[in-house]
């Protein structure tokens, strides 16, 4: 979804809470930075003392692919 050129979506929270975001909102605690996100997927980072940034991609839609058990 885009308004006014900046893109925004919805996530559900564990406490199963609708919680909308944005492009540069920051959400959860710690607090996560949302880099971008898309129908398919969203880009968050962290910036820690402790351990320096991190980024996460979460992609949705996409089907779980495993190995196969040998007969």
């Amino acid at each position: 979804m885009q308004a006014e050129g900046r893109q925004s979506g919805w996530l559900l929270s564990p406490d199963e809470d609708w919680i909308k975001v944005e492009a540069g909102a920051q959400i959860g605690m710690p607090q996560w930075t949302v880099e971008a996100l898309s129908a398919s997927k969203i880009e968050l980072s962290i910036s820690d003392i402790r351990c320096g940034e991190q980024r996460q991609t979460l992609r949705f839609g996409q089907p779980i692919v495993t190995p196969r058990k040998g007969k």
